[in-house]
């Protein structure tokens, strides 16, 4: 979402730069010259509208599939702690404290490195305290 906002952010600016330095150009253009600053301008725009839509497209579908993964990833959880029910006492609650630490740990280390943008290799190999 930030890398959305940086990009259309990065885009208001260069349009406001290139309104403020090519506008005085482009009133003063002759047409007898040839090509002017004007021929390319709409072509620009065009493409950095195009550009602008790619980027948040791109974007949403990258949450999207996100969504999507990690609502998987709950619900084989909760599964798992609804499967645990019919395991021996011993086995079951060990299980579920097993799950619980999970959930802790997925929230925990796992949420805020991904809102960094840090991956860890092997994050969820060790066990959280818990």
């Amino acid at each position: 979402m930030a890398l959305v906002i940086t990009v259309a952010v990065i885009a208001l600016l260069a349009g406001l730069a290139a309104n403020r330095w090519l506008r005085p150009r482009l009133l003063n253009a002759d047409d007898d010259e040839g090509m002017a600053v004007k021929d390319l301008v709409g072509p620009l725009l065009t493409l950095t509208v195009l550009l602008l839509a790619f980027v948040l497209v791109t974007a949403n579908g990258s949450y999207g599939k996100a969504e999507v993964a990690s609502r998987g990833e709950a619900r084989a959880l909760d599964q798992l702690v609804e499967t645990a029910e019919y395991a021996p006492v011993l086995q079951r609650s060990r299980i579920q404290a097993d799950a619980v630490c999970y959930a802790r740990a997925v929230r925990v280390q796992e949420w805020p490195a991904m809102a960094r943008s840090s991956t860890r290799p092997g994050a969820r190999s060790g066990r959280a305290s818990c």
